[in-house]
């Protein structure tokens, strides 16, 4: 992981994983499930509730305002890969 990607996030299915959800550059929103340590909460998760979160993610490449990231897991409905929003984008210090 090289910079974090704004999602939501819920409980996932199994112990130490998360459902996440990310919005790619076209406002589709996509999701996976991410292992925990590939998370981080901005809140605190309550019974069918989805809190504000960033997932660890690796930058391949920037162009202008959209950025291609490489997702710790495959999405749902696309594969690993996913264009999104530079302004979703947050760099590891």
């Amino acid at each position: 992981m090289d910079a974090w990607l704004d999602c939501l996030a819920s409980s996932g299915q199994f112990t130490g994983e998360y459902a996440v959800k990310v919005c790619a550059q076209d406002g589709h929103w996509v999701s996976l499930f991410a292992p925990a340590e590939a998370v981080e909460l901005l809140g605190e998760i309550s019974h069918n509730q989805s809190v504000a979160a960033r997932l660890g993610v690796q930058v391949i490449d920037q162009r202008g305002g959209l950025v291609l990231v490489r997702l710790p897991q495959r999405t749902m409905e696309n594969g690993q890969h996913l264009t999104v929003s530079a302004e979703a984008i947050h760099q590891e210090a």
